[in-house]
């Protein structure tokens, strides 16, 4: 949570890169990383492979040198790559991070990433563990199967950054900046699959980052002004999600801003709000 809000990006210019196993890169000044960081590399002519990719640190030599993993934890090989020739650049994956994360459906469900900020990715089902996510779209001979992973561009009137996803009884719950609305299968009753995904926009009041609250049924959220406190919960007349106005009675209460929610369950259940 709040991974895209650390402020600035660290990246560093590459001064070589021998083709090696594992990777062992040489930086034009200090680098200032640490084994465990998720990097990002781009620009390198000659050695283009190692372009557009994540990586981790796996051992940190000295101040200008950095050793690299692939993010299985295996060694980075650059034995198979062109030779090395100038350019490119180091730097900490921020913008990689999601700021959402959630299970629906025995898959691991991430968004809120600056780069893709309407987008949620999807791991195969069961496809996760201690170290590994996996993302294969499909078997390598081209055939998509039901487990395998699916992203989802969310559409409507307009794209919108998304703040949070909760799973509910019928789809996974999305609220964006504009708009709320239910990731579920085509056809009710089914599993989610990357052949019957679908959304639809449920509401359109618009959500705030601050984390909801997940209750038995329904989720409480802050709207994007973060002003009021609305109830996201399905309306068995509209045969649709709804979002009721749950500070309209004392709207005066949340009027300075809604900062962070928590739930008390015993001995009353009650809303704390800050």
């Amino acid at each position: 949570e709040g991974g895209n809000f650390i402020p600035g990006e660290s990246q560093v210019a590459i001064e070589a890169v021998p083709a090696t196993n594992p990777v062992d890169i040489t930086t034009a000044s200090a680098h200032g990383l640490v084994a465990g960081d998720n990097v990002f590399i781009t620009g390198v002519s000659g050695m283009t492979g190692l372009n557009d990719n994540l990586y981790v640190v796996a051992s940190v030599p000295d101040s200008v040198s950095v050793v690299l993993d692939e993010v299985d934890g295996t060694n980075l090989d650059g034995s198979g790559f062109g030779s090395y020739t100038s350019g490119g650049e180091i730097g900490i994956a921020w913008k990689s991070l999601p700021r959402n994360i959630c299970m629906f459906e025995d898959r691991f469900c991430f968004s809120g990433a600056i780069e893709n900020s309407e987008r949620i990715d999807m791991t195969t089902t069961s496809g996760y563990s201690s170290r590994v996510l996996r993302f294969d779209p499909s078997a390598p001979s081209g055939v998509v199967s039901a487990d395998d992973a699916l992203s989802l561009v969310l559409g409507g009137a307009e794209l919108n950054h998304i703040n949070w996803m909760r799973p509910v009884d019928r789809g996974l719950a999305v609220g964006t900046t504009g708009s709320e609305g239910l990731i579920q299968s085509t056809t009710r009753g089914e599993g989610l699959t990357p052949a019957n995904a679908s959304y639809r926009q449920q509401t359109t009041l618009g959500s705030s980052f601050v984390r909801p609250v997940s209750l038995s049924g329904a989720i409480l959220f802050a709207q994007r002004a973060s002003r009021r406190l609305h109830e996201y919960g399905y309306n068995f007349e509209a045969d649709k999600y709804k979002s009721p106005d749950m500070t309209a009675l004392a709207e005066d209460i949340t009027r300075s801003g809604i900062k962070e929610v928590a739930w008390q369950q015993e001995p009353n259940n009650t809303l704390w709000v800050l």
